[in-house]
């Protein structure tokens, strides 16, 4: 489904929905969707259905009917599923649905007369694929889990072919329970499938070819291509590669592995598997000579993964440059080198991994000179040598955790020298995260009494200070290139208990896990030995000395020199990740040396994010003009009125060093804390430059939240409410998330649309910092509406019955404070509900949090519901503020929408009665190159715009070209009725996903070498991606393997006719894997017929160390207008051999739009 927006006058709206061949088809939240109960009786239950006793009410134990719920009938017939995608997801609650691991129950008569038609402890809780035609279950599928979430069970064609199922047979899918007892139970909450499914189904072969009609059809179109023949050639005739190898009678090489599909018939090699072995490398290039040729020709076994024996994959072997045919022959792994000295130090001071797993371990006693509060002074002691210890052991242990109160992990182990006074304990060790994605994770240390952590990283060191017992301390780092990190910590016990634990969370880790617990989920970690090159030991890895423009060998950079003359020596710019032979990094104005002098960041030309530059902040306290506007650049707001810099720089009317209150419209400057909540938590007013936020407030899910997202009111998802006892989000106290109460004005608005399922306690709490003089927004009480402290205690609704919001519906809620008029005021749905005086002023409580959806200062109050757009400023909002904020919300716009200029309907929607015919209507409205659009019509405007009536003969209306759409239509229904219209993204202009071949793609090469061109296939690099886009097998990549220096090669697009349209958008996946110095990338738009460059050139970022495909999109140049054109995707490479794939793109989708 594309996103929509939806006018009607001034309506406009958004939604999306994730893209799969299945659509949700039948919930089960208290109805039966369309499915029948042919046995035993239904129960509705947290949006499921499960069985019931024969009264009716819910079944937990055993000795009631069996249940049966049937589906209406389905089929999998490739002529109308998906071949690729998923075609069926099941999602139920419960578990253990065959935990005595009983064979299968045969067919429907099984199920019902199993143990006389009643079920006990002993049956089974499945979905059986029951055959029609033969009424039997060809297979049947079990809820796995045993912890009462919900799993999700999804199934491609071929993996329901696997399983037993016959594409030409429909079916009926049984739920049916036959336990439901002691062994627990299952609920089925939803069934999704592929809407072919529900298809009719076409089983015929009317030209007795041998080959289904409908597939026929589906493949070439006609019944006369294929035929008991060989169609593509391939030497397997089209009926068995139909019927019984599923592979593709209409291409050679179904896979695109390099090898068509009857060698690789002949071979046994996978036809539908370009990897048969798994092992990185396409069965193409697999040639099983035995010689290793090139990455072309490897001369490995296609079925043995190791085909030297030597425990390497072939494919990392071939990409490091290491012999996949020589069990002699391992490749090396590169590592960040620590900047600590470790344990166990070697002479050359280079060093790499352990072998084996662990990490080092080092326990001294001393007299009494550890201290707890001296966390630092305790690490110095115990690394720097210049105390020598009472006692000092050294051994190797599996992970971070010791001693008895450690909070991450179960192991706790003792420590292995015994406890006591006055020691420490060092670990050194690489934390491998080489198979993490780039991203955010979070250190979480604890201990009785400190510990000092360092860890450096490819982006710099990251060092945690855990500086008493015994509170948790956690610090965030980001990763943009994993890797292997060295790590070195010390703990340090004066008196009493002692503990510690070391532990890691993020993307990838399953909660919050000790370093090296790696059964529970931590990354690997392993001892720190000895290590990689340096020829000229330096210090300055020699592929990054001779990575930069200019540098022609080992003697040009050293550690004390200073190429570029920017105030930083090399060995600062390398640590820095500065470029080392040009003076000002980041281009923006100020050198090198200066900004680590004036501590802005070299790398970032906009240090304060506040869109200026850190040259044009001159920092004088005198604004001149906008190239010199005195401005603080480390400062958004540098004279602190809760407006940018920016916002007063670019306003004629304001003194950026002037205080000034900001004007009434404004919702971005004085924005401090912003969840919008779309299958996140993090803060969006972080993220959006301009706002007041000086911390990312990230949220995080605590105390038992399941960690799944409600549908929400706006874009792609909202807070999830589970209710009492439920979890809650929450984030640590920073000076943003209480507005400015901390300041002069000691004003706040907080704001935010909250959906109550059912209230089943009292003050369930909404978002809140606490109880007492703590701000918080709570029901109040027993009673069905809200309220809110804001200073001096609760005010509520005049009547407990006012501004009812218990009804399952959004509401909207905000609470403002000010000490300047002494009022707090409490909005619901945009009316003033009540206000009074201030009173005792708002707490500001540092040892607290931010909690959403339950209250830090009581427990068990969580919401049951839903939660969306939660806002905090630093200024109270006025009514006309909340107005409009209410009246956008209603009409689908979030808060960001506002934020991003509130905008009138765009489509301009006008209907008018004809002059002729007073039954027949004209609808007018603005249309956009590349959009469709649908009228949609309903009698009751209240009715959700998913309900209401698609208009017949109205539906994906293409653009007018004129830029607006006149639609003559006969009333749908008598008297009053509503008009509303929806845009959807038409189809793409051109799109080529590159799995049915080459096709029309030129790939050049440019340089005189030779050493690199763009190939269509399976890509198999060192590092960077396996297959294409979405587990796709093609993609175009600089070398299927690793490219090769000093290239310059081209990738030309198709022709594409902008003849008739004003602009277009460029789409794609890329997945950029170079050693970041030296390569560079960039897409050109050329007329076809002389090759004429339309436009700049734009580069593409190869400054990006991609984990996976990321979307780049490129709006076309103007000049391409009118035109027809090629696009051409341009790599060149530096003079090194590195161990990279380059850039790999997939997934070209070319749209139509205005520019």
């Amino acid at each position: 489904m594309h996103p929509l927006a939806l006018a009607a006058g001034i309506i406009a709206l958004a939604a999306t929905s994730a893209q799969s061949a299945t659509e949700p088809t039948w919930n089960f939240n208290n109805n039966l969707a369309g499915w029948t109960v042919t046995a035993g009786v239904s129960a509705f239950q947290d949006a499921g259905i499960e069985p019931a006793q024969a009264t009716g009410t819910r079944a937990h134990d055993a000795a009631h009917p069996v249940f049966v719920l049937t589906s209406p009938e389905i089929n999998f017939n490739l002529s109308n599923v998906s071949a690729v995608d998923n075609v069926i997801d099941i999602l139920w609650v419960g578990g253990r649905g065959n935990q005595n691991n009983s064979a299968d129950p045969a067919n429907l008569a099984a199920v019902t007369g199993y143990n006389g038609g009643v079920t006990n402890n002993q049956g089974q809780k499945g979905l059986g694929f029951r055959n029609l035609l033969t009424g039997n279950y060809d297979f049947v599928d079990y809820d796995t889990a045993d912890n009462g979430d919900v799993e999700t069970r999804s199934y491609t064609q071929a993996d329901l072919v696997a399983n037993g199922i016959d594409p030409n047979a429909s079916y009926a899918l049984d739920f049916f329970t036959t336990d439901d007892g002691g062994w627990g139970w299952t609920r089925l909450n939803e069934v999704n499938v592929d809407a072919g499914t529900l298809l009719p189904l076409i089983t015929e072969d009317t030209d007795e070819d041998g080959i289904n009609d409908g597939r026929e059809q589906v493949l070439v179109g006609n019944l006369t291509d294929l035929g008991p023949g060989d169609f593509d050639g391939d030497g397997v005739n089209d009926p068995e590669e139909i019927n019984d190898n599923k592979t593709d009678p209409t291409n050679p090489d179904t896979d695109g592995d390099g090898s068509n599909d009857g060698d690789e018939k002949t071979r046994e090699t996978d036809p539908l598997n370009a990897d048969s072995d798994s092992d990185g490398l396409s069965d193409g290039v697999e040639t099983n000579t035995g010689t290793f040729v090139s990455l072309t020709d490897t001369g490995t076994d296609p079925l043995n993964r190791d085909s030297d024996g030597d425990g390497v994959s072939d494919g990392p072997e071939a990409d490091y440059d290491s012999d996949p045919l020589d069990p002699a022959s391992v490749p090396v792994t590169p590592v960040v080198q620590p900047s600590f000295i470790p344990i166990n130090p070697t002479p050359e001071g280079n060093y790499g991994p352990g072998l084996s797993p662990g990490l080092d371990y080092q326990q001294n006693t001393w007299g009494a000179i550890i201290k707890n509060e001296r966390s630092r002074n305790n690490y110095d002691i115990h690394t720097q040598g210049n105390i020598t210890p009472n006692s000092s052991q050294t051994t190797v242990v599996p992970w971070a955790s010791h001693g008895g109160g450690g909070n991450f992990s179960t192991r706790d182990s003792a420590f292995v020298y015994g406890g006591g006074d006055n020691f420490t304990v060092r670990l050194n060790g690489y934390l491998d995260m080489r198979t993490y994605d780039a991203g955010t994770y979070t250190l979480h240390l604890v201990s009785d009494d400190t510990q000092y952590f360092i860890m450096d990283t490819v982006n710099g060191p990251v060092v945690v200070d855990d500086p008493s017992c015994c509170g948790e301390v956690t610090s965030s780092f980001t990763i943009t290139i994993p890797g292997m990190f060295p790590f070195d910590n010390v703990f340090g016990e004066e008196a009493g208990g002692e503990y510690y634990d070391v532990a890691i969370s993020g993307p990838g880790i399953p909660g919050i896990v000790a370093l090296g617990d790696t059964e529970n989920g931590s990354p690997p970690v392993f001892p720190i030995a000895a290590a990689p090159k340096d020829d000229d030991e330096d210090g300055l890895p020699d592929t990054w000395e001779l990575s930069w423009d200019g540098i022609e060998d080992l003697e040009q950079l050293s550690p004390a020199a200073d190429f570029d003359a920017d105030g930083l020596s090399d060995q600062v710019e390398f640590i820095s990740d500065t470029d080392p032979t040009k003076t000002d990094t980041d281009d923006d104005g100020v050198n090198d040396g200066d900004e680590v002098a004036n501590t802005t960041d070299p790398n970032n030309p906009d240090s304060d994010n506040d869109r200026l530059s850190d040259g044009v902040e001159t920092n004088t306290g005198i604004f001149v003009d906008s190239d010199n506007t005195g401005t603080d650049p480390l400062n958004n707001d540098s004279d602190g009125d809760l407006l940018s810099d920016f916002i007063e720089v670019t306003d004629a009317s304001r003194d950026p060093h002037t205080s000034e209150p900001p004007g009434e419209g404004d919702l971005l400057a004085d924005l401090t804390v912003y969840y919008d909540f779309d299958n996140n938590l993090l803060d969006q007013a972080h993220l959006i430059r301009g706002t007041a936020s000086a911390t990312a407030d990230n949220l995080d899910f605590a105390s038992g939240h399941p960690g799944t997202y409600d549908t929400g009111l706006f874009g792609g998802a909202g807070y999830f409410g589970p209710g009492t006892e439920g979890g809650h989000a929450e984030a640590p106290f920073s000076i943003d998330i209480d507005g400015d109460l901390a300041g002069p004005s000691r004003e706040i608005t907080v704001q935010w649309w909250g959906r109550v399922d059912a209230f089943t306690t009292g003050w369930q709490a909404g978002v809140a910092r606490g109880e007492g003089e703590n701000w918080r927004f709570h029901r109040w009480g027993d009673n069905p509406t809200m309220a809110w402290q804001g200073g001096g205690g609760d005010i509520t609704p005049p009547e407990a019955t006012d501004f009812p919001v218990a009804d399952g519906e959004w509401h909207h809620f905000v609470g403002t404070s000010s000490a300047i008029t002494n009022t707090k005021v409490l909005y619901i749905d945009g009316v003033e509900a009540v206000s009074s005086a201030v009173g005792t002023p708002i707490a500001v409580d540092t040892t607290l949090p931010l909690m959403v959806g339950e209250n830090p200062g009581a427990n068990n109050r969580e919401w049951n519901g839903g939660i969306d757009d939660v806002a905090i400023w630093r200024r109270a909002l006025t009514a006309e503020q909340i107005l409009a904020i209410y009246s956008a919300g209603i009409e689908g716009q979030s808060l960001a929408d506002l934020i991003d200029g509130p905008a009138a309907d765009p489509l301009a929607l006008a209907v008018s009665l004809s002059e002729l015919d007073p039954l027949t209507l004209r609808a007018e409205f603005n249309t956009e190159a590349g959009k469709q659009y649908d009228i949609l019509v309903s009698q009751d405007l209240s009715t959700p715009v998913d309900a209401w009536d698609e208009l017949t003969g109205a539906q994906d209306i293409p653009a007018d070209p004129s830029g607006r759409a006149s639609i003559v239509f006969a009333a749908p229904f008598p008297g009053e009725g509503f008009i509303k219209i929806r845009e959807e993204n038409g189809p793409p202009l051109f799109a080529d996903d590159f799995e049915s071949g080459a096709g029309e793609w030129e790939a050049v090469v440019n340089d005189e070498e030779g050493n690199s061109q763009w190939e269509l296939g399976t890509p198999v690099g060192t590092n960077g991606p396996d297959g294409g886009s979405g587990e796709s097998a093609s993609a175009w990549s600089t070398n299927l393997g690793n490219y090769g220096p000093n290239s310059d090669i081209s990738l030309f697009s198709p022709a594409i006719d902008m003849t008739n349209l004003p602009g277009a958008q460029l789409t794609f996946q890329a997945w950029r894997d170079t050693d970041l110095f030296g390569e560079s990338a960039s897409v050109r738009f050329r007329k076809v017929d002389d090759n004429t460059l339309l436009g700049a050139e734009e580069a593409i970022d190869m400054s990006s160390f991609d984990q996976a495909y990321q979307e780049i999109s490129i709006p076309f140049p103007v000049e391409a207008a009118g035109e027809i054109l090629r696009i051409e995707f341009n790599f060149v490479s530096d003079g090194t051999n590195d161990d990279f794939s380059g850039l790999t793109i997939d997934d070209i989708r070319v749209d139509a739009m205005n520019p």
